[in-house]
Formats: structure tokens, sequence, C-alpha cells
């Protein structure tokens, strides 16, 4: 069985990240959660939520150093324990962009 980690079907490079969000998933919102890396067509979200494969959610940066609280959808692809993998609805959306811009990202297996 392959692990989240060791799937690589994303369009560009991986950043390793360490994000606070909050995310909505239905009529529930304020679900704490962190972004653990990044990437242009999706991210990989620690939750402790469980999140069902092919919901549709909302991720929003919950840091006040972030100017524009604007949310992301997004779907769940795949998911272990309380991590899942997650696909941006809008490939290179601007929020994903931006951060993907900000200072001290690292290349995930660095």
């Amino acid at each position: 069985m392959q692990h989240l980690h060791e799937i690589n079907h994303r369009w560009g490079e991986r950043f390793r990240v360490d994000i606070p969000v909050h995310v909505t998933v239905q009529a529930l919102s304020g679900i704490d959660g962190r972004l653990k890396n990044l990437s242009l067509s999706g991210a990989l979200l620690n939750a402790c939520f469980d999140l069902r494969v092919h919901s549709l959610i909302e991720v929003s940066i919950v840091t006040p150093s972030w100017p524009r609280p604007s949310p992301v959808k997004a779907y769940v692809t795949r998911k272990r324990h309380e991590d899942v993998g997650i696909e941006w609805c809008e490939f290179a959306h601007p929020a994903v962009k931006d951060l993907l811009r900000g200072p001290a990202l690292q290349m995930v297996g660095e």
C-alpha cells in the first residue's frame, strides 16, 4: 500500500509548509487543520476531523500575517489517518500562488 507522501500525481513541485487553516465542509465550519505541503494543484492537509474522500471543502488561511482570507475550494482525493490529500478546484488559485511566493518554503524531500 502506498502512503500519501509516496504518491506524486501533482502538477508542479510540492513545498513543505506549516500553515494553520480553517476547513469548512458542508454545514460544518471552523475545523482546525494545518497544511503540511503545498503545490499549485493541491496540498497535504492534517485535520482532526473525518474528511471523506470526494468531499468538497473550503480551506481558509488563519495566520494574522495573511492579508486576505479568501477560502480556496478543494476536493479530498485521498486520506490516511488524520492526513488528507486535497486537489484545488481551481489550478493555481491566486491565494495558493501568493502562498508559494512567500518566504521559508522548502521543497519536499529536502
